[in-house]
């Protein structure tokens, strides 16, 4: 539970860090940003608190904390692929040109 803290903490501080862009994109996303920053905060409060009453972990280092992998959140599709793929073939296939599917 300690490194869950600690991971919700170093979200927070993302979060934080973000939020003077958020502001200024403004709208829809920052009425979505502001509800997850709340879901986020609800749920560092509630861990730290529960980690104080029943786990009794010690934080972890942020250091120790494992970076998320790449590889998990996104899909590396080349532009190539995407033009010559199947789906063109189908009900978007005019949008592409035959001229620009050769290049």
């Amino acid at each position: 539970m300690g490194r869950a803290v600690t991971m919700c903490k170093i979200t927070a501080a993302k979060y934080e860090e973000a939020k003077p862009f958020v502001n200024l994109v403004g709208g829809s996303y920052k009425a979505n940003f502001d509800k997850k920053y709340a879901e986020l905060t609800a749920l560092r409060n509630k861990a730290i608190e529960e980690n104080k009453t029943v786990y009794y972990e010690s934080e972890a280092d942020v250091n120790d904390v494992p970076k998320p992998d790449a590889q998990n959140f996104v899909n590396l599709t080349s532009v190539q692929e995407q033009l010559m793929g199947n789906e063109m073939d189908g009900k978007l296939r005019h949008l592409v040109p035959p001229q620009v599917r050769v290049m």
